[in-house]
């Protein structure tokens, strides 16, 4: 089954595998920087994925940036792509004057604004779901932000996050990354990279007030969790089993 586009009740682009009406959802929410994105969430996400199971990827800041800067009608898809590409560039030039605020809003947001506002889209397209629906999150890096204030706003079954980022290497504590997780109900599975530059599970239990729900999982690797197939295997057992329990 091939991904489906829609737009959200805010204007924000999805992709989704399966109907948007079913009881069992996983939303998957990955880091900022996408250029960065790893393989073994991919991997982890198709692991967690069935047949019942409706896959929801919502954008990232910059991604949903560069959604709306090329195809902000979301209704391109159905046309030939020389055509496509026309009417792209047609609205572009249309739209020359917004060029710069749209580069500054892919680019040079504030991250707590960026993350707030983030999570705010996320909790509006919830409330338009499933009431009945069951909703897990796997989240990638500050995608975990994200994930983590949106439950505490409304019901979310399971969170698993790889990588959290409890600390940037080269600012200064940031309260935004951290404050609420002292008030998680939700279970929340960290997997934290020893050696992960934005922190790794001592100083993240040393440091920081964390919720009971709270679990952080030690791995040997760092923030982009490049991991040895046994380390995979096990890794993803791990995930899986949480994520049924």
């Amino acid at each position: 089954m091939k991904p489906h586009l829609k737009y959200t009740p805010d204007g924000t682009l999805i992709q989704h595998k399966g109907s948007l009406s079913n009881t069992n959802i996983l939303l998957v929410l990955g880091r900022k920087n996408t250029q960065k994105s790893v393989c073994f969430f991919s991997t982890i996400v198709t692991a967690l994925s069935n047949i019942d199971t409706t896959v929801i990827w919502f954008p990232t800041s910059k991604t949903q940036a560069t959604f709306n800067f090329i195809d902000p009608m979301g209704k391109y898809a159905k046309f030939p792509r020389i055509v496509r590409w026309f009417i792209i560039l047609y609205f572009l030039l249309q739209e020359i004057k917004q060029w710069p605020s749209m580069y500054l809003a892919a680019h040079y947001q504030h991250p707590h604004t960026s993350i707030s506002e983030h999570a705010h889209s996320i909790k509006i397209f919830i409330d338009s779901l499933n009431s009945k629906a069951e909703i897990s999150i796997i989240a990638q890096s500050s995608g975990g932000i994200i994930a983590s204030q949106v439950a505490n706003q409304i019901k979310i079954k399971k969170i698993i996050c790889l990588g959290y980022p409890f600390r940037h290497p080269n600012t200064p504590p940031e309260k935004y990354r951290t404050q609420h997780l002292a008030h998680v109900k939700t279970p929340f599975l960290i997997l934290q990279g020893n050696n992960d530059p934005y922190g790794n599970r001592a100083l993240a239990l040393k440091s920081y007030r964390l919720s009971s729900s709270i679990c952080i999982a030690p791995i040997d690797t760092d923030h982009d969790f490049l991991l040895s197939p046994e380390i995979t295997k096990k890794t993803i057992k791990k995930i899986i089993e949480f994520h049924q329990t």
